[in-house]
Parts: structure tokens; C-alpha cells; sequence
């Protein structure tokens, strides 16, 4: 098992991260840092019940299908374990499926939720605040609504439509950049990268903004890297925007 790492945000909230795979655990454990929590790591369900008679765990997150002990046995034993806190804990299934059968056999094993690989990071960071029963969040390094509200002179509907519109362009943005990636298309990213930089500022969309300015000016070293940061702004700004519609009963145009 590796150790704790503390990172920023949702301080002293603790996940166990349960896969066997090598890769799913590396981008696992940073897209949990990333959103701002605390990461162990288990490699099978064994590793996972020892881990949880060691310390308190906020929640678990658990691969379905592992070696020696898969995530549902694992979870059944959770369920079981004479200790209140153990027994307790919520367990998010991974899983590289999506059928109406898979979330039958997870909820049945006694899992509280699933998320399917490759994993969303709104979903996950929403199925995270819904299980951990966080209270709903403004992130204004995401869209600061306040500042915007005052740069349009309080008109909360102008408001509304800048932001759509800035939404819709960058709906479009996110996957033509993800495009010319794909053709290694440098000179298109960079152009791309300008474009969402510019609009995010006007918008107060702090985040976004400052990961489409460093992959507008990085080197072919730092690319890889810069394009994982804008991706992960990319999500968690579209999912910031459908939550606060959701909230607000606003109808989404925002695929």
C-alpha cells in the first residue's frame, strides 16, 4: 500500500483507492489528489480490509474485478465487519461497465454508488460529495459568479447569457483541442488554448483560464502534461455550470 498524500481542498477527507491495475492506480490517485483528496492505495480486496483495520477511511473507492479478492467479496466483507466505522464506509464501485446488471450486482454487495472507467471527474467528484454528504459547493477558481454578476452590472439574465455563451464555445473548444491532439496538431492547440484563455478571463473562469494559458505557451516536453490540466479544468468547469443550473432550475443547453 503506498501512503497518505495531503493535497488542497476537502482536507482530512480520506479515500482508499482498491485496483489492481498499475495504470488505473497512477491516474486514480492523481485525479483524487487533483479534486482534493487525501489517497491510500490497496492493490486487491485483501489489501483493502487490512488497510481499513489500520485507520478510518472517509469512503472506497473499488475496482470490481481484482486477484485474490475481487471488489464485491471485499465489500461483503465490509458489510460484515464487527467494527461500526468499517461497516460503514462508503464503497463506490469502478467498473468497465455500464448495464443495468452491473449496478444491481453492485448494490447488492452492499456498494453505495458506481462510477464506470474511464472515469468522469464530475461524476466522480459529484458521487464523492453525495456519499461523503458534503454540502453543495461554489467554486469560484471555476466560474466566480460574484464577479461576474459585478461585471455585468448586477443584471443577474445578462449574466446568464454570457455564460451560455461562453459554455456553448467552450463545449466546442474542449473536443477540438482534443482533436488536433490526437494529429499532434501543435500550432492548432496553441491557438485553441489562446481562444479558451480569452474567453474564461472575461467570464472570471479562473481555473480554466490559467490551464489554457500554460498549454498555450508550453514546450513539446510539457505538452502531455498541460493537456491533462486543461482536460480536468474542462470537466469540472462544464460540470460546475450544470450544477448550478440544476440548482438554479435553469434549463441546460450545455451537452
Amino acid at each position: 500500500m503506498s501512503p497518505a498524500v495531503r493535497v488542497n481542498g476537502h482536507e482530512g477527507r480520506h479515500v482508499l483507492l482498491v485496483d489492481d491495475n498499475a495504470v488505473n492506480q497512477k491516474l486514480g490517485a492523481r485525479l483524487l489528489s487533483r479534486l482534493g483528496f487525501l489517497v491510500t492505495q490497496a492493490t486487491n480486496g485483501v489489501q483493502a480490509l487490512e488497510a481499513l483495520t489500520q485507520r478510518r477511511f472517509d469512503a472506497v473507492l473499488m475496482d470490481c474485478q481484482m486477484p485474490e479478492m475481487d471488489g464485491y467479496e471485499a465489500t461483503r466483507r465490509i458489510r460484515e465487519s464487527a467494527d461500526d466505522s468499517c461497516r460503514a464506509v462508503p464503497v463506490i464501485a469502478m467498473t468497465a461497465h455500464a448495464m443495468a446488471g452491473d449496478r444491481d450486482r453492485c448494490l447488492a454487495a452492499g456498494m453505495d454508488d458506481y462510477v464506470t472507467k474511464p472515469i468522469d471527474p464530475v461524476r466522480l467528484l459529484a458521487v464523492l460529495e453525495r456519499v461523503l454528504q458534503c454540502p453543495p459547493r461554489s467554486d469560484p477558481s471555476l466560474i466566480d459568479h460574484e464577479a461576474l454578476l459585478r461585471t455585468c452590472d448586477a443584471d443577474e439574465q445578462f449574466m446568464q447569457e454570457i455564460l451560455e455563451a461562453f459554455l456553448q464555445s467552450l463545449a466546442a473548444l474542449g473536443p477540438a483541442i482534443d482533436t488536433a491532439a490526437d494529429r499532434d496538431d501543435v500550432a492548432v492547440i496553441k491557438a485553441l488554448a489562446h481562444q479558451v484563455k480569452g474567453a474564461a478571463l472575461s467570464v472570471h473562469a479562473a481555473r480554466i483560464a490559467t490551464a489554457a494559458a500554460k498549454l498555450e505557451h508550453t514546450d513539446a516536453i510539457g505538452l502531455a502534461q498541460c493537456l491533462e490540466e486543461f482536460r480536468l479544468a474542462w470537466h469540472l468547469t462544464i460540470g460546475a455550470r450544470r450544477n448550478l443550473c440544476s440548482a438554479r432550475g435553469v434549463e441546460k443547453t450545455v451537452p
